[in-house]
């Protein structure tokens, strides 16, 4: 069990200077949800970055279009498959090897879909709680116009 926690934790927490974080942000796909660059977030977004991957790649399933077809009227419309996740693809599909499929396994049967969702619930409330602090801090320090003054015609387009 302890390799598994290491397998996870391995998977959950990269290197943070990899060939993918490395890409250019336009040729990495958003459905990807690849690590942060290590310097520039701090702790708490890398690791709620990992555990919405983690989720996404494990348990949400997807349809994807596998081609076209025309209805009774002539439109064009597309065909899609069954929903199906990205890790039930990369398995069906044949091309991993069997160390890394049985590794995959593993991670699929000691990942628990409702501890991924209560950690990034958690990390999203630390997040909301310390960005309603400067929120605060900045609506105090910024001034509002009264109702008197809007009623004013300073405007050019008055």
């Amino acid at each position: 069990m302890r390799s598994s926690q290491a397998q996870l934790t391995r998977l959950l927490f990269p290197a943070p200077h990899t060939e993918r974080t490395r890409r250019p942000a336009s040729k990495r796909s958003s459905l990807c949800h690849s690590p942060p660059q290590a310097d520039r977030t701090p702790r708490e977004p890398r690791k709620w970055d990992a555990l919405v991957r983690v989720r996404l790649n494990l348990f949400t399933a997807t349809t994807k279009a596998t081609g076209w077809r025309s209805n009774k009227h002539g439109k064009k419309t597309r065909i899609y498959d069954k929903p199906r996740t990205p890790y039930q693809r990369v398995s069906g599909s044949g091309i991993l090897t069997e160390a890394k499929a049985a590794e995959l396994a593993d991670l699929m049967a000691i990942t628990n879909p409702a501890d991924l969702t209560r950690g990034i619930t958690t990390i999203q409330t630390q997040l909301i709680a310390l960005a309603a602090a400067k929120t605060r801090a900045l609506e105090a320090s910024s001034t509002r116009a009264q109702i008197a003054e809007a009623r004013t015609t300073l405007s050019r387009a008055s």
